[in-house]
This record gives C-alpha cells, sequence and structure tokens, in this order.
C-alpha cells in the first residue's frame, strides 16, 4: 500500500462524527439532491459510547469516483466540506 500525500484519491472512506451526529443525515440528504453528488452511497448508524452514553455516527461513504478528500495534513484530522 502506498503512503497517503496529499495527492492520494480515495473511492471510499470510513467516518466517526462525534459533534453533531443528529445533523449527519440532513447534511447527506442535501449532498444526494445536489446535482454534483459525490457519493454511491453512505451507511452510517447512531450509537452512543458505553462509558459515557454520548452519541455519536460512525459510517463508510462510497464514492461515485476516485477523489482528494479535503486537505491532507499529516497526523492531523482533517473535515470533509
Amino acid at each position: 500500500m502506498s503512503p497517503i500525500t496529499s495527492q492520494t484519491k480515495f473511492r471510499r472512506f470510513n467516518f466517526t462524527e462525534n459533534e453533531n451526529p443528529e445533523r449527519l443525515q440532513e447534511l447527506i440528504s442535501k449532498h444526494f439532491q445536489s446535482s454534483k453528488n459525490p457519493f454511491k452511497y453512505v451507511k452510517f448508524q447512531l450509537e452512543r459510547a458505553p462509558e459515557t452514553g454520548r452519541k455519536h455516527a460512525q459510517g463508510v461513504v462510497f464514492f461515485n469516483n476516485q477523489l482528494r478528500v479535503g486537505k491532507y495534513v499529516p497526523r492531523q484530522r482533517s473535515k470533509y466540506d
């Protein structure tokens, strides 16, 4: 497997959303209604952390075509817009 760089293109990625998991469905629906929809499909579920009870969403996104995802900074979190 080659290293991930700022030029790496993805077909899919796994994600976890901790900030506002309830809003995830609305955000994904807007992308599917757009003529520039990058998603082939998205599968996710809402869960609660057993230790804290805090809600979060986790899932996987498959893209129609390979594409770069956000700005890549080694060892730092990036955000897909």
